[in-house]
Parts: C-alpha cells; sequence; structure tokens
C-alpha cells in the first residue's frame, strides 16, 4: 500500500538536488573564489574570471546530468576538450579584429609570459562552453515539452509550387552571404562607424553556408518555424554578456572599453548599450562552430546535451589551431594589453 507514495516520492526527489554532486564541488569553489577575491588574495584576484567561468560551466554540466542523466562533459570529455579548442581559436578571430577596431584593451595582466599565455587559452576556451551550455539549460527550461510555432513562410519555388512569392532559398542564401561580407568589410575600413557590425558578420556569411552542406542553421530552422534555439541562443548570449561584464568588473586583471558613441552611461566596465552585441554574437558562435563541424571537426550538434555518440578528431584542431594562438598571443601582447599587474612567478 504504501509503494505507490514512495515512488511518488522518488521521481520527485531530483527536483530538490538541482545538479549532480560535482556542480556542488564547482559552487562551493565559485564561493571561495568570491571569498578571495575580496580578501585581496592575489593569484585568486589577477585569475578571478577563470576561475568563476570555469566554475559556471562545470555548474551548468552538472544541471544538465542531473535533469537527463547525460551531459556534454560527462558524455564526451573528448568532444568537450574539442570545442574549448576552437572556443580560443574563434575567441582569437574576433581579437586580431579588434586590432583594427581598438574596442577593448586588458589591463593588469601578469608579467609572467608563460602565465599570461595560459590565462588567455583558458579565459577564450570558456566562450563556446558558457554559451552553449547556458543555451542548452534555457532550452531543457522553457521549450521541453513546447510546440513549434508557425513556420515563416520562405518557401522554396519549387517545393511549393508557387510563382512570384519571395526570394527562392538560394537567393536568399546568396543575399545573406553577402551581408555578412558587408558587415566584415566595413567595420575593417572605417571602424569609427560601422564597429558594431562585426557581431554579426558571421553569423549571416557562415549560417547560410552551413545549410548548404547539410549542417545547423538558424536561418532554415527559423523559417520552417523552429525558433526555440534561436530564441534560447540570443538569450543565452544576453545572459553570458552580464555575467562576462560582472566577473570582469571585479578581476585584478580585466579588460576594458573604448567604444565611440555609445555615451558614458555603463553597466559594469560595458556601455549599456554594448550589452545589444551580446545575443548576435551567440549565433555567431554557433554559427562559426557548426560550420567547423560541417568540415568533421567538431560535434555536428552542439546543442544536443548528449554527445555520447559523437566522434571527435583533436589531433587536427590542435595542429590548425596552436600556430595562430601563438601568433595571436603575440599580437594581443603587444597591442591589446595596456598594462601588467604584479610578477607571479
Amino acid at each position: 500500500m504504501w509503494s505507490a507514495p514512495r515512488t511518488a516520492l522518488a521521481l520527485h526527489i531530483p527536483y530538490f538536488t538541482p545538479m549532480a554532486f560535482y556542480g556542488w564541488i564547482a559552487f562551493l569553489i565559485l564561493i571561495i573564489s568570491e571569498i578571495a577575491l575580496f580578501k585581496g588574495i592575489g593569484f585568486i584576484k589577477e585569475f578571478f574570471y577563470i576561475f568563476s567561468w570555469w566554475s559556471y560551466i562545470i555548474i551548468l554540466d552538472a544541471i544538465i546530468k542531473k535533469r537527463r542523466g547525460i551531459s556534454p562533459i560527462t558524455s564526451n570529455p573528448k568532444c568537450f576538450i574539442n570545442l574549448c579548442i576552437w572556443s580560443v581559436t574563434i575567441w582569437l578571430i574576433f581579437e586580431l579584429i579588434n586590432l583594427r577596431l581598438s574596442n577593448w584593451h586588458y589591463i593588469n595582466l601578469t608579467q609572467s609570459l608563460w602565465l599570461r599565455w595560459v590565462g588567455y587559452a583558458l579565459s577564450f576556451a570558456t566562450v563556446l562552453p558558457g554559451i552553449f551550455f547556458t543555451t542548452i539549460v534555457l532550452m531543457d527550461l522553457l521549450f521541453k515539452r513546447s510546440k513549434s510555432p508557425h513556420p515563416v513562410v520562405l518557401q522554396r519555388r519549387a517545393e511549393e509550387g508557387e510563382r512570384g512569392l519571395g526570394w527562392s532559398s538560394l537567393s536568399f542564401e546568396i543575399a545573406s552571404f553577402f551581408i555578412g561580407v558587408l558587415f566584415l568589410v566595413l567595420p575593417l575600413l572605417w571602424p569609427q562607424y560601422f564597429f558594431p557590425l562585426v557581431w554579426g558578420f558571421s553569423f549571416f556569411m557562415l549560417d547560410p553556408v552551413n545549410a548548404l552542406f547539410g549542417g545547423k542553421s538558424i536561418i532554415s530552422d527559423f523559417r520552417r518555424g523552429e525558433r526555440n534555439i534561436t530564441y534560447c541562443l540570443l538569450l543565452g548570449g544576453l545572459l553570458c554578456g552580464f555575467l562576462w561584464e560582472f566577473w570582469n568588473y571585479w578581476s585584478g586583471s580585466k579588460w576594458i572599453y573604448t567604444i565611440p558613441f555609445v555615451g558614458e552611461t555603463k553597466l559594469f566596465e560595458m556601455p549599456a548599450l554594448g550589452f545589444l552585441g551580446f545575443p548576435p554574437f551567440a549565433l555567431e558562435c554557433f554559427s562559426m562552430y557548426v560550420f567547423v563541424s560541417t568540415l568533421g571537426l567538431g560535434v555536428r550538434d552542439p546543442l544536443n546535451f548528449d554527445w555520447s555518440g559523437c566522434i571527435c578528431r583533436l589531433a587536427v584542431p590542435i595542429v590548425l589551431s596552436i600556430p595562430f594562438w601563438v601568433v595571436s598571443f603575440m599580437l594581443i601582447d603587444r597591442y591589446t594589453v595596456v598594462s601588467y599587474g604584479l610578477h607571479i612567478p
């Protein structure tokens, strides 16, 4: 007679423990790091960004693990490492563009070259996991049982048998690609006026290419009425943007902004209007990593929390990335870093 209540209780217990045990360890590390930061402990203060973001990523993975029984990190650590490698490489593309834009600079970095470069790698490796894991959790929480909305009608003529109803799919994809090219060229030519376009160029360029190569495409999904990924990526980008700026603000080593025309009103170090760039940046990160995946060098569906069946290469990404990292780190040191903190041997 007690079997039914016990069964019901067992079904509800997981919701009182929102994440797997290792998430609580990461949460404890985050709390200790916060305390150490405000106590002024040098090493923690200088590398607080790394402690906070890696704790956050592990917490998200633990939440996914608890709710689903599997997670990106625990299902396939090799694919997670692949994601981290490409995260560094993809973010460095924006660092190189910033050499022309000069929109942000780094201050109070350690004088130790090897430690500084390791810090670059560990920091930049959090970008894609942070966005993707946040998006996965949002999709699970907000749209777990929802149905797809009504589709946007931008169909292929051949498929629908219609005449004169808008662009063909191919024309739409070509137009999107050239919009992306324009979004890249204009900021490089006139950075003072067109710098915001950088936070969208790769999405318009690569998303239609991904569709043509059979990869995940935000635009294609949206046109079919599958909009949940788009909404969660945009929201995830905004949430990650808030956390990036929040944790950066308190860090000893940090970035600061020199952005024209956006006023003096700031939230943390970021001018308030600058937060509008984080949602499209999430779309960019998704399209860039999916493009890598279409080449057979990454996870085909990075927003699928179950990576257990994925096969990812590590040797090729490492061989391609390491020389690019070294050159980029040298350029960051020379042009983007404006001050150094205490020497840490």
